[in-house]
């Protein structure tokens, strides 16, 4: 019986051994052929890799094109709302000749405008967030900032125009979460 399986043990590490020669074998005559093909094709190995690099650095540009018109975007919304939302200092608050003139208080570590009616203030919102729709229509902001401006004119009663921004805003909601519920308040 140990004679048998000793027997049965030699026969295995035998074949064990010539699959592995003939794999390495094998493994061999791939590399020398990879790098016979590799020889003859170098050149359109070459473009392709070229190809393929400048697609990447295509790809890469514009990503970062698109996040950087994001973020001018967003930094213009935050200006119109900062904007919309300014407080009203009454004439008593602060002389000055000018009523409708704006000044800025600061508020933390941004300069804050101040208006001296509510519609002065409405009105520089409403210019301020057409500057978000024109400079960069297509991004999210530009969908906030289309709700903004149906504020603005609705507060400056111009209901007409009002109706048709926040439709508007209403119809590019499908990209932005949470705006539809807010164009239909």
């Amino acid at each position: 019986l140990a004679a048998q399986k000793a027997a049965k043990s030699a026969r295995k590490a035998a074949a064990r051994g010539r699959t592995g020669e003939r794999i390495q074998s094998e493994a061999s005559k791939q590399a020398v052929r990879l790098g016979q093909w590799t020889q003859t094709n170098r050149k359109m190995l070459g473009l392709g890799g070229l190809i393929a690099l400048l697609l990447l650095g295509g790809v890469y540009l514009w990503t970062t094109n698109l996040a950087t018109r994001r973020v001018e975007a967003a930094d213009l919304l935050w200006k119109a709302i900062e904007t919309s939302t300014a407080a009203i200092a009454f004439a008593e608050d602060e002389p000055s000749a000018d009523a409708e003139q704006a000044t800025t208080k600061r508020r933390g570590s941004r300069e804050a405008p101040t208006f001296r009616t509510a519609k002065a203030r409405d009105e520089k919102a409403l210019e301020a967030f057409r500057v978000v729709l024109t400079k960069h229509p297509g991004t999210p902001a530009s969908t906030w900032a289309r709700l903004g401006e149906g504020r603005a004119l609705l507060a400056l009663s111009r209901i007409s125009e009002a109706r048709s921004a926040y439709e508007h805003a209403l119809a590019g909601a499908e990209d932005v979460q949470d705006l539809s519920a807010r164009a239909l308040e």
